[in-house]
């Protein structure tokens, strides 16, 4: 049975040759600031609720050895990832230590003192039409009683207890990047409508869905209060709630991707995320790229004597990359391998100018925010 994740649906639909190449090719991909950062993060949270001394509401007996504890995961974190990152500076490498040290401080001053999660980095499975999904639940809160109104009034009854069918529980997906879907940070007099406009991929976000399904199937039928996304940076939730009719986006979604899966369908679709993906170079083939210049000089559109030539795109060129054979693997993506196991293609993007060859970068940086994890 083919097992799809809320990460490979999301990649399927948002390009199905980044899916060939992630899960069935298995082309080695690479990672970047922000999700490196975001990876450190979550595993060091996570330890914060191991158990240890039951006097301490955490793991670590104080913040300040939580951020030692950071440092030294970041800084191993990169070295151990040197060779996969997309580009690396002194300064990110401080930018994000910085970062990451703070969504830890906003963690440890939100939480510290609050109820333990009932769950964390929980693996859920559960079937749904033709496939398996697969999902991993960072948290599960509980909530008390005289919160729930406060989550979902629609769901307590004239004498205030919680309607059959539902679980007081939420669960909690932790995030590291800046997006947090509230419109107030850029307009503080936005109109409510345009603030729901804003927030409309918050309440049909794939993943709220099909966490949402894998919580019901594991608690036999019940349904949580919500979902919650935890943005760290800023110390806000944000809150949405799904019904089963919402799993009829789920569905769907996941029948489109079968029937193109079995019919070996996966047409690139070319956008700006173009630009910060893993696979760029394997995508492009053995195809040269053009490397356009911004002309401001009209005359060299509509003519001159002395017009400047400096706006024809210059010729950028790979090595060819090794030959990939189209396979259909009906499971989950396997373990990825050891460096010096991995396949080995040869990607490294050339620039050619005047018969001198320098390399040219995978993305420019400041790009690292368009990912997330």
């Amino acid at each position: 049975m083919l097992t799809l994740s809320k990460s490979g649906i999301e990649t399927y639909l948002r390009c199905p040759a980044q899916y060939y190449f992630r899960y069935i090719a298995h082309v080695s991909g690479k990672t970047d600031y922000a999700r490196l950062c975001g990876t450190v993060v979550h595993n060091l949270i996570a330890r914060f609720h191991k158990k240890g001394n039951p006097k301490n509401p955490f793991y670590y007996k104080n913040l300040d050895t939580a951020i030692k504890t950071w440092g030294y995961d970041w800084w191993k974190a990169l070295e151990e990832n040197s060779e996969i990152m997309l580009s690396r500076t002194k300064a990110q490498d401080w930018q994000f230590y910085n970062i990451g040290k703070g969504c830890i401080q906003k963690y440890w001053d939100q939480m510290f003192g609050k109820p333990a999660p009932l769950l964390i980095e929980k693996r859920r499975r559960a079937r749904i039409g033709q496939v398996e999904l697969l999902g991993i639940f960072d948290q599960v809160r509980e909530v008390p009683n005289d919160r729930i109104g406060h989550w979902r009034p629609d769901l307590i009854d004239s004498n205030g207890n919680l309607l059959p069918g539902y679980l007081p529980q939420i669960i909690m997906d932790l995030k590291t990047s800046t997006h947090d879907y509230d419109l107030r940070r850029f307009n503080a007099t936005a109109e409510l409508i345009k603030m729901a406009e804003y927030q409309f991929p918050l309440h049909e976000d794939l993943q709220a869905t099909a966490y949402t399904y894998l919580f019901q199937e594991h608690n036999n039928g019940m349904l949580p209060l919500g979902f919650v996304f935890y943005y760290l940076r800023y110390g806000k939730l944000m809150f949405t709630y799904r019904t089963p009719r919402d799993y009829i986006t789920l569905k769907n979604s996941i029948a489109h991707i079968v029937g193109n899966l079995d019919n070996q369908s996966f047409p690139k679709r070319i956008g700006k995320q173009c630009t910060w993906c893993d696979y760029i170079s394997v995508c492009r083939g053995d195809r040269d790229y053009l490397l356009a210049t911004p002309v401001t000089e009209m005359d060299l559109m509509f003519g001159a004597e002395n017009g400047n030539l400096s706006g024809i795109p210059t010729s950028v060129e790979f090595k060819k990359p090794t030959q990939l054979r189209m396979r259909m693997i009906g499971t989950r993506r396997k373990k990825p391998l050891k460096p010096e196991q991995n396949q080995q293609i040869d990607v490294t993007p050339h620039i050619r100018t005047f018969g001198s060859i320098i390399e040219l970068p995978f993305f420019m940086e400041g790009d690292d925010e368009k990912k997330d994890e």
